[in-house]
């Protein structure tokens, strides 16, 4: 599809929009139809240089945005942001899918990039609290070959971080350590990592095959993100912890957006769509909230594991926002909205 976005390009109002992000103010209102959002963004983020992420009021809208990307930018790095199995105060465990795939984005976009990434996510995944980036990253292991790290210590530092502590590795957020080896597999990786150590030296990494043990190839550093979206608190070491828990550990938990890039583009489908969502969304999860105190399963304290609409969009305010459909107010950005025509 590159002659289509060439031709796009060439459009005098996408050359006047390309102007106007750099100089701003935003949001930005396009008023595009909706086959022509996405190419537009990637278009946008790839002339730009700039990392973005693209969010809609559903998760299968955000979804089909992710497949679709390999055909306006494949030149992009596509990373896909869940929303959790779980609802809004529901004690229940996350889908292992869901917690890899969200381990997955937080792990590419918390990591220094040397091309942008373009990020599609939904709404009820946006209000999500998750582990701040912050402690995210200082708890990241970033390794290497000829590095000097301990293998104890950093054995207690992957159980510290969610890795469950196996006779061998049959699936990420595991690890196993054999004399001088330590195999561990990251949950952004899609085959494991063997860690083969001479003293406190990193002596060989390679990745490896899970069912045959057999090497895949040799690599020269990898990142090694936690396990889980929360981490344990050493005093309370004897009890389970689930991502229930995260309004719990991470009292100022963290958002998808504190993972973006401060100049990330952030394209939004539909503002209206998305805060409609966003707002029935609460409405369920207060419904549940008072379901789940009177029942007695939840302390009526328990802090709000998700981020209203009235901080979500307060957080926007300080973003390069774009909002692609579905209505234009601006009379010289209306002009790329009347380049487009339903086929």
């Amino acid at each position: 599809m590159s002659d289509l976005l060439n031709i796009i390009r060439q459009l005098k109002p996408y050359q006047r929009l390309l102007e106007s992000i750099t100089s701003g103010p935003f949001p930005l209102q396009l008023g595009l139809i909706r086959s022509a959002r996405l190419p537009v963004a990637a278009a946008l983020s790839h002339d730009l240089g700039r990392s973005a992420a693209l969010l809609s009021h559903r998760r299968d809208r955000a979804i089909n945005h992710f497949d679709e990307l390999a055909i306006w930018g494949a030149e992009l790095g596509a990373v896909y942001l869940p929303e959790p199995s779980a609802l809004f105060y529901e004690n229940a465990p996350w889908s292992e899918t869901a917690r890899r795939e969200r381990l997955n984005a937080l792990a590419r976009l918390s990591s220094v990039q040397s091309s942008p990434l373009f990020l599609t996510s939904s709404a009820r995944a946006v209000m999500s609290k998750t582990i701040p980036v912050r402690e995210f990253r200082q708890a990241s292991f970033e390794i290497k070959r000829d590095q000097q790290l301990e293998p104890l210590a950093f054995a207690e530092a992957l159980v510290h971080n969610g890795y469950s502590n196996a006779y061998s590795v049959a699936e990420a957020g595991q690890f196993a350590r054999r004399g001088g080896m330590i195999d561990v597999w990251p949950m952004q990786l899609e085959n494991p990592l063997r860690i083969e150590f001479f003293g406190d030296s990193i002596e060989s990494l390679r990745e490896f095959d899970a069912a045959s043990q057999r090497s895949i190839q040799r690599i020269e550093a990898s990142l090694i993100p936690p396990a889980r979206e929360f981490l344990q608190i050493d005093q309370d070491a004897g009890r389970e912890f689930s991502e229930f828990d995260i309004p719990l550990l991470h009292p100022q938990a963290g958002n998808l957006l504190d993972y973006l890039a401060d100049d990330a583009l952030i394209f939004l489908d539909d503002r209206e769509a998305i805060l409609a969502s966003i707002h029935e969304f609460e409405r369920q999860a207060l419904e549940l909230r008072e379901q789940e105190i009177e029942a007695g399963k939840l302390a009526d304290d328990f802090p709000r594991p998700y981020f209203s609409a009235s901080e979500l969009e307060e957080m926007l305010e300080q973003r390069t926002v774009i909002e692609l459909g579905p209505a234009g107010q601006n009379q010289d950005l209306e002009e790329l909205a009347q380049a487009f025509r339903p086929g």
